[in-house]
């Protein structure tokens, strides 16, 4: 007679706390840090240090559009229902007068709220005393209203009076300051993204493979392609993107565990943020059913049920955002340096992208030639008899070929090839057209799928020897040999990094072929040699302004930003006609009907200069050059009453009647009270004004 067996029930596992599940003890290759709070504290410190020197950087680059010339970011926590619901760079383009260049629309709210909330903490505001430079002189006065990227300042200046002068808010004691906290909030961010990421991999994705959870984030910790990310401050849209999706995976993956729908909830509210960061959080919905499928081990029917609540936020996130930003802008851009592809036919755009893939995995392989723009002509159009078209072809095929038959085993490098290829698609301009070719903040969350396969590779090459001890052996030199010249390379990197002039400079001469590159080289050269006191040093800056924004032209012959630059490197050498030249070769780019308010500045300061110059030939007795010059004011400032007055007088003194009477008439329709001029009348036509 058979024997009933005894039921024995399933043991309850046993639940640990945080703090013991991280003290547990921990072996192989990296068994001298034996917990995975002492690993978690040692990719912190490398972290730290590799990027600590961005600390004492500055603005640069997009920096000047996301932060200093948006007024709702200047506004301060005043500014977050704008920054809330208007494109990223709305504030930007409206005080260009270039409101169709939203080309795609770009919702991206978070990170510049956090911006707006620094500037509220540690930035100025109307009414703050504050001291600057100009001219090598130092002037100290009481900041009247915020005007972009630079702020009016009542001086008091103790020869001329209180005057109202305007000057850059670069300029102002302390405001430099304000970037070395906000690189401060970067390295923070990143600190915390490690932390997050390696959770992720350690406790969820690699359990049972914990020396490959460490030395992957090892590598990304100090891969030398996040420099832009860390170092730009614009860039903390990407830090906060993949922070957020790494949170949204720890808690899908804890929903899928423990079915807890206060998990669920936080895993939606963190992939909400995490599209609310930047518009990569998008890829997720193809991500997470592959993560259920691969690491959860769950079957395909029922990992996209479990992603169906994530969908929904994806929904919900871009009815917002076409609310908020539209479909963007539907005009065609005529400006190959919004659209690299401008002067590519159909062909030659897909084999450039597709080339460029090829390229991007060289950075993420051996990072050594960085540049912060990849604009035209520091790529060439490639074409279907390109060989590194058909080398991308034959590599990303091998990837996508080898995901899907890792996939199918269930095998974790197929989630590792899947997070790399997958955000490298939405920048791949295939689907979406980016405004760029390639840029290494593109590939961020890329570089943690390919650091997840780097070092999947390497240890599962180690774990062929039969020994622990050689392992290490092979292992720590070339570890250490990496990791020396990784953050050797990276924070030299970062120094480049640290504003305009020493990133475009830098970055000009390995890409001299690039007009963007070669222009903000140009600008930057003229932003020192229009604060530098000394007159030797100040044309030689000026010197190699001209130089690099000639070559801009030289590549890209309807560049009007070089123009307006190369109008204003003349206009400090007080040569106004060859300013003027300069200038209004821009104006038939960038018209002046279509953006008046754009070229105020410069019609006020060539008005300026022209009527400067026109008081002084006055006073050497050269009225016919003054009248020239003088004419040049009215012409671009037509409304000053001083210089129409002015006008007049040097008609009068030339014994022209006619043009004198002109000249004073328009100055009284303007302001009726001003009694040279009312003399001026009198005196030619023997009647008071207005009779």
């Amino acid at each position: 007679m058979n024997q009933k067996k005894k039921h024995i029930p399933n043991a309850k596992p046993v639940k640990q706390s945080i703090a013991e599940v991280t003290a547990q003890k921990l072996t192989g290759i990296f068994e001298f840090l034996p917990t995975f709070r002492s690993r978690l504290y040692a990719l912190l410190i490398l972290s730290f240090i590799v990027f600590a020197n961005t600390l004492v950087n500055e603005s640069a680059l997009d920096d000047e559009i996301v932060l200093n010339r948006n007024q709702h970011v200047q506004d301060g926590v005043d500014g977050i229902s704008e920054i809330l619901s208007s494109d990223a760079y709305s504030s930007y383009y409206e005080s260009m007068q270039a409101e169709d260049q939203l080309s795609g629309g770009r919702y991206r709210p978070l990170s510049i709220v956090t911006f707006a909330i620094e500037e509220s903490l540690f930035g100025f505001a109307i009414g703050d005393e504050v001291t600057f430079k100009e001219g090598g002189k130092e002037f100290s006065g009481v900041i009247e209203r915020s005007i972009f990227d630079e702020k009016e300042i009542l001086i008091n200046d103790r020869e001329q009076g209180r005057i109202l002068k305007r000057v850059k808010v670069g300029a102002i004691d302390g405001y430099k300051a304000i970037y070395h906290g906000r690189h401060f909030v970067n390295v923070l961010l990143y600190l915390l993204l490690i932390s997050v990421l390696f959770y992720l991999v350690h406790f969820l994705v690699l359990p049972l493979n914990r020396d490959v959870a460490f030395l992957a984030l090892l590598i990304f910790a100090v891969h030398p392609i996040h420099t832009e990310v860390v170092a730009n401050v614009k860039s903390r849209d990407e830090i906060l993107s993949l922070l957020f999706i790494g949170l949204t995976f720890i808690y899908a993956f804890k929903w899928a565990n423990s079915k807890r729908i206060a998990s669920l909830f936080i895993a939606c509210t963190c992939y909400f943020m995490a599209l609310l960061s930047k518009e990569w959080g998008i890829v997720l919905i193809g991500l997470i059913p592959i993560a259920f499928v691969v690491i959860h081990k769950e079957k395909v029917v029922q990992s996209l049920k479990s992603t169906l609540p994530f969908l929904a936020v994806a929904i919900l996130y871009m009815l917002i955002r076409v609310n908020v930003v539209g479909l963007g802008s539907e005009v065609e851009q005529n400006d190959v340096l919004n659209d690299p592809y401008l002067f590519a036919s159909g062909t030659e755009k897909f084999a450039t992208s597709t080339a460029i893939l090829l390229k991007y995995l060289e950075l993420q392989l051996f990072p050594h030639t960085l540049l912060s723009d990849y604009s035209f002509k520091t790529i060439a159009y490639r074409n279907f008899t390109s060989w590194d078209f058909w080398a991308a072809v034959l590599v990303y095929v091998g990837l996508i070929v080898w995901m899907i038959r890792l996939f199918i085993k269930k095998h974790f490098l197929a989630f590792a090839l899947a997070f790399y290829l997958g955000p490298l698609f939405l920048v791949s301009n295939y689907v979406f057209d980016i405004g760029a070719t390639m840029g290494e903040r593109l590939v961020f969350h890329s570089s943690f799928g390919a650091c997840l396969i780097l070092a999947y590779l390497a240890i599962s090459a180690l774990k062929k020897i039969d020994s622990v001890k050689k392992q290490r052996l092979i292992a720590f030199p070339v570890l250490l040999i990496f990791l020396g010249l990784a953050s050797f390379k990276t924070m030299d990197r970062n120094a480049d990094w640290k504003n305009d002039a020493t990133l475009f400079v830098q970055d000009a001469e390995i890409s001299p072929n690039s007009a963007l590159l070669n222009g903000n080289a140009g600008k930057a050269f003229l932003e020192l040699a229009e604060n530098e006191a000394d007159a030797t040093v100040k044309n030689s800056l000026l010197v190699k302004a001209e130089n690099k924004l000639n070559r801009a032209l030289e590549i890209h012959p309807t560049y009007y930003s070089a123009y307006l630059n190369l109008g204003y490197v003349w206009y400090l050498r007080n040569e106004l006609e060859k300013a003027e030249k300069s200038w209004m070769e821009a104006e038939k780019i960038y018209s002046r009907s279509n953006h008046p308010t754009f070229w105020q500045r410069y019609d006020a300061a060539l008005a300026l200069a022209f009527f400067n110059r026109g008081l002084e030939a006055a006073q050497k007795k050269e009225m016919e050059v003054s009248r020239l010059n003088l004419e040049k004011a009215v012409q671009y400032q037509p409304r000053n009453v001083q210089y129409l007055e002015d006008l007049g007088g040097a008609n009068y003194t030339l014994n022209d009647p006619n043009a004198a009477l002109e000249a004073w008439s328009k100055a009284l329709t303007i302001d009726p009270t001003k009694a040279s001029c009312r003399a001026g009348y009198r005196a030619i036509t023997g009647k008071e004004w207005g009779q």
